[in-house]
């Protein structure tokens, strides 16, 4: 899936949707399909959501400074969207 968060396009995935959402989030050189085998094994009746952070995966590289306060900004609008 897709979501416009504050203008750009980010890439994420909803998985189950029984309890608290669980955010799962990739690191450096990697993207959200490193969770789904852990997922799909560990978090069956879970709310896993998997986003991809810019510049990553399905999510739009814009010009610029890409920092840990920024990308946590974007999952907040993904989490207030979802």
């Amino acid at each position: 899936m897709k979501a416009m968060i504050k203008g750009i396009e980010m890439g994420y995935e909803v998985l189950g949707q029984t309890r608290q959402p669980i955010v799962l989030i990739h690191g450096f050189g990697l993207n959200r399909s490193i969770w789904c085998e852990m997922a799909a094994r560990y978090l069956q009746d879970d709310w896993e959501i998997l986003p991809v952070v810019r510049g990553y995966g399905e999510s739009v590289a814009l010009e610029g400074v890409y920092n840990i306060p920024l990308l946590a900004e974007d999952v907040a609008h993904l989490l207030n969207g979802v």
